[in-house]
């Protein structure tokens, strides 16, 4: 929830909630990496890290097509 306030509420006070971006990206990866979705001999870190930058950054009517991406990228 604090990355979504910090993105999307420009009133937001984001300072207790600072490490969520990071928590909110580990957590991401390890479920897919859990639910062995997510094969890291077909994607780099660095493409990995900029998936995640670019899923944060994503405004709330880009869901669908985030959620697509990452679908699409998750198909073997």
């Amino acid at each position: 929830m604090g990355l979504w306030e910090k993105l999307h509420n420009p009133d937001f006070d984001s300072i207790e909630f600072d490490g969520n971006k990071r928590s909110g990206a580990f957590a991401f990866v390890w479920l897919l990496l859990r639910a062995r979705l997510l094969d890291m001999t077909r994607i780099t870190p660095e493409a990995l890290t900029a998936l995640t930058l670019l899923i944060a950054e994503s405004k709330p009517v880009d869901k669908e097509r985030m959620i697509g991406l990452v679908m699409m990228m998750l198909k073997r």
